[in-house]
């Protein structure tokens, strides 16, 4: 099931590298790094190692299982610096609408026990 999270994140943004995938899905690095591992064992996505960070793109058969055409992506080395950014941006988003719907859960179960406790 998580292999078909990574394909589908890696069929939506083009290319990713390891942390990238690991801020998306919001595991831990070697969780992720164990799950590429077997996805390029299948053959579902292929390496680009030129820039030294492993970048990651679907293969043919990947976009096969995904119910793609098969299409060739090339790797815009000049976006990589924007995408990263933009990847940390939202997982930060994330996070702080995480801890903000949180806070407004306690907040709204101390206001329920504070009115509960008024009509005892």
């Amino acid at each position: 099931m998580e292999q078909l999270k990574i394909l589908e994140i890696i069929n939506r943004w083009g290319y990713l590298n390891t942390y990238q995938i690991s801020l998306l899905l919001n595991k831990e690095i070697n969780a992720v790094d164990w799950l590429i591992r077997a996805l390029i064992d299948k053959k579902l996505i292929r390496v680009d190692k030129l820039t030294r960070k492993n970048i990651y793109m679907l293969s043919s058969l990947g976009n096969r299982k995904l119910g793609k055409k098969s299409k060739s992506i090339r790797i815009n080395y000049n976006e990589l610096q924007h995408q990263d950014l933009l990847i940390k941006w939202l997982a930060q988003q994330f996070i702080s609408n995480r801890k903000r719907t949180k806070s407004r859960k306690l907040s709204w179960k101390r206001i329920s026990w504070l009115i509960s406790s008024l009509w005892k």
